[in-house]
C-alpha cells in the first residue's frame, strides 16, 4: 500500500462523514431542535460541548480539503495548466474547486454565525427575552440557509469527482 492510497482512502472517508454530518444536521438535527424550542438548547449544548460535534465536522472538512488538494497535484503532475484545463478534467476541477468553497464557506462563514450563536445562548440564564430570542432564531435562520449553501457546494463536489471517473 502507498502513501497515495492513504491519502485516497482518507479523502474518501473523511469526506463521507463530512457530507454525511452535514446533511443530518441540516435536515434532521436543527429541525428537532428547534421543534424542541428551549431543550433543544441542551440538545445542541451537547453536541456542541460535550461531544464536539462541529470540532469533528471542521477535522474532517479540513482532512478532505488537504487531501483532495494533494490528490489533484498528483493527478495534474504539480498543477499543470495542460491537464487541469482538459475537457476529462473539467468534472474534477470543478467539484474540487467547489469542495473548496464548501470548506472555506464552513470555515467563515458558518463557524462565525455558530460561535455568535453559542455565545448568545451561553449567556441566557432562563427564558430568553425577546430581543434574545429574535437574535437567536435570526442566528438559527443564518446557520440554515449557511448550511443549504454549503450543501450545495458540497453536491457539486461530488458530483464533480463522480463525473471525472470513467464509467
Amino acid at each position: 500500500m502507498s502513501f497515495w492510497f492513504f491519502v485516497k482512502l482518507l479523502h474518501i472517508f473523511a469526506g463521507v462523514f463530512w457530507m454525511g454530518a452535514a446533511f443530518i444536521t441540516i435536515f434532521f438535527v436543527l429541525p428537532a431542535v428547534r421543534a424542541a424550542g428551549p431543550a433543544g438548547g441542551a440538545v445542541m449544548k451537547q453536541l456542541t460541548n460535550e461531544r464536539k460535534l462541529p470540532l469533528y465536522i471542521n477535522v474532517a472538512a479540513a482532512l478532505t480539503t488537504l487531501c483532495g488538494i494533494l490528490l489533484y497535484w498528483r493527478l495534474t503532475g504539480g498543477f499543470t495548466p495542460v491537464f487541469s484545463s482538459a475537457l476529462p478534467w473539467t468534472g474534477l476541477m470543478i467539484g474540487s474547486l467547489s469542495g473548496i468553497m464548501a470548506f472555506l464557506w464552513g470555515f467563515f462563514i458558518q463557524s462565525r454565525n455558530a460561535k455568535r450563536l453559542g455565545m448568545l445562548t451561553a449567556g441566557i440564564q432562563g427564558p430568553p427575552t425577546p430581543e434574545q430570542a429574535a437574535a437567536i432564531a435570526n442566528l438559527q435562520r443564518r446557520l440554515h440557509i449557511g448550511g443549504l449553501v454549503g450543501i450545495v457546494f458540497l453536491v457539486i463536489s461530488l458530483t464533480g469527482m463522480v463525473m471525472s471517473h470513467p464509467m
